[in-house]
């Protein structure tokens, strides 16, 4: 084996050997050189609430073997992949910037075996590529944030992530969590790259490079990428990635709409949902991606 060896990439490798055809190598040559959006900049954490009973949900459903998640954004997907103790991860954005900033994550979790030096040095890490580029990275605050006068620094988003890692949905909240990310990143099992949701050809490829190594997708965040997508054209391409990447027998679906209630007024901006067996849930009313209903609080979701 090429890396230290750990309780997790032991077990990793127990089970499935090393990944045919160098996975990693191949997951990379997905990325998409061409790509360059950008919407408010690279997300350290997330803006989104209700992300404590995301963590409850996520920890307590029924995980598959050799589970992945796959994720648009940035490092909340280290907080899933805690939450889901996946053995593999992909992290997406159309952003080339959140490529660039999580490859150098990826690299750096694995040379820290300190938690709190990681934190500090990453902290260090964020303050200086803001100095030089101010826009780099989108500073997020959350309604469960609203009242904390430091996370309300506007850009600062050192305070940000600082603030973000003492919650207890965090993958940096303690030992074990961040153990379990750097394990997977020291075996090689976490990829980041470049590419748009809308294109379903390439993740479609993306899944078939699991399925050839034995991986299930086990859950997808999205975030509220729905709501960017005005157009009907780009509707059926959401749905259609969504609908390739779960294909397996209980994938979980993390999105994010938006909350209104049967006047239309916003009840909470970005409000976090969970739907296990995705599939089955979405494939008889794709409408419901965008358009839902909210039961324990008679307020309708729907994507602006």
């Amino acid at each position: 084996m090429s890396v230290t060896e750990s309780p997790l990439s032991t077990a990793i490798y127990d089970a499935l050997g090393e990944p045919t055809e160098d996975l990693n190598s191949n997951l990379q040559g997905c990325s998409n050189e061409f790509c360059n959006g950008c919407t408010v900049g690279v997300y350290l954490t997330t803006n989104e609430d209700d992300t404590e009973t995301t963590w409850r949900k996520l920890s307590s459903l029924p995980r598959s073997a050799h589970r992945c998640h796959i994720g648009f954004s940035g490092l909340h997907n280290f907080d899933i992949m805690a939450a889901r103790s996946s053995e593999y991860g992909l992290i997406c954005d159309f952003n080339p910037n959140n490529k660039k900033f999580m490859d150098a994550v990826i690299s750096a979790v694995q040379l820290e075996n300190s938690r709190e030096r990681f934190i500090e040095k990453l902290e260090k890490v964020i303050k200086c590529i803001h100095e030089i580029n101010p826009h780099f990275f989108s500073v997020n605050v959350s309604e469960e944030d609203s009242n904390d006068d430091a996370i309300l620094e506007w850009g600062n988003p050192a305070i940000d992530f600082k603030k973000q890692t003492t919650k207890p949905t965090s993958w940096l909240y303690n030992d074990e969590r961040f153990k379990h990310i750097q394990d997977m990143a020291k075996a090689g099992r976490i990829t980041a790259i470049t590419e748009d949701i809308r294109h379903t050809g390439t993740f479609a490829h993306i899944a078939e490079l699991y399925k050839k190594n034995g991986v299930i997708i086990d859950s997808l965040y999205v975030s509220n990428i729905n709501r960017y997508m005005k157009s009907k054209e780009d509707q059926d391409a959401y749905t259609n990635t969504i609908f390739t990447l779960l294909q397996s027998d209980n994938p979980i679906l993390i999105d994010c709409p938006i909350v209104k209630n049967a006047s239309g007024q916003n009840v909470k901006f970005l409000s976090q949902r969970v739907t296990p067996l995705a599939l089955d849930v979405f494939s008889h009313n794709k409408n419901q991606l965008f358009i839902t209903k909210n039961s324990s609080q008679n307020a309708l979701c729907t994507i602006l």
